[in-house]
C-alpha cells in the first residue's frame, strides 16, 4: 500500500515540475528585443525556437513614424506596426513564430532588417 502512495506522489510531483518549466500553450516564451540604429538592426541575426513571443522595437534614432514588416520565408507578411520615436509602449506586441526563416524589416530602408531562424521546439 506504501508503495503505491509513493510512486503516484513522484508522478504527480514530476508532472507538476514539468508544467512549471514548460510555458502554458498562448503565453510567451519571452521577448525579442529589436534596436534600430542608423546602420541597422540590432541584432542583425537571431536564431530562435518556434512558438509565441512578445516583439519589442525600440526607435532611439529615427525621428519618423516607421512600420516594421515581419515576413516569413515565402515574403508574405506575418505582422505589420507602427513604431513611433519615443512610444515604445506601442511598439510591443505578441507573435507565433513557426519553423523557417523570417525576415523583420522596414520597408524602404533596406540596411534595417533582422534574419530570424526559427527552429521546432525540442
Amino acid at each position: 500500500m506504501r508503495t503505491i502512495l509513493l510512486i503516484t506522489a513522484i508522478v504527480v510531483s514530476t508532472d507538476a515540475m514539468a508544467a512549471q518549466t514548460n510555458p502554458p500553450v498562448g503565453a510567451p516564451r519571452g521577448t525579442l528585443y529589436f534596436h534600430l540604429e542608423l546602420n541597422g538592426v540590432f541584432p542583425a541575426q537571431l536564431t530562435v525556437e518556434e512558438g509565441r513571443y512578445w516583439v519589442r522595437v525600440i526607435n532611439g534614432v529615427y525621428t519618423e513614424d516607421l512600420t516594421i514588416r515581419m515576413d516569413d520565408d515565402r515574403g508574405q507578411a506575418v505582422a505589420s506596426r507602427a513604431v513611433a520615436k519615443h512610444q515604445a509602449a506601442k511598439s510591443m506586441f505578441q507573435i507565433d513564430l513557426r519553423p523557417g526563416r523570417h525576415k523583420l524589416q522596414i520597408p524602404g530602408r533596406p540596411k534595417l532588417t533582422c534574419d530570424i531562424t526559427v527552429t521546432p521546439k525540442r
